[in-house]
């Protein structure tokens, strides 16, 4: 997710999300959502895989991009991303 986070804005689809168990020592706080691998098309056609993005308990935001025709990446992936009391995981 760290290298995702820094890609210059691009056009993309949200092709899967999936959910997955917790990372292990994952420090769970009253806001955490479920984990995500998810599988982002770029409008070139070639794949990015995040293989986990922790959300918070609006994790239902990340799964409705899987809807859209073309997302603002990585900006509304990130939108969902749980990152409180951390730079980054």
């Amino acid at each position: 997710m760290p290298k995702f986070r820094k890609l210059p804005p691009f056009k993309g689809r949200v092709m899967k999300v999936e959910q997955i168990p917790y990372a292990d020592g994952y420090h769970l706080h009253s806001a955490s959502g479920p984990d995500f691998r998810v599988a982002v098309m770029r409008s070139d056609g070639s794949t990015v895989i995040i293989k986990r993005i922790h959300t918070q308990v609006t994790g239902d935001r990340l799964k409705n991009l899987a809807s859209k025709s073309s997302c603002d990446l990585p900006d509304e992936i990130t939108a969902c991303e749980d990152r409180i009391g951390k730079e980054s995981y």
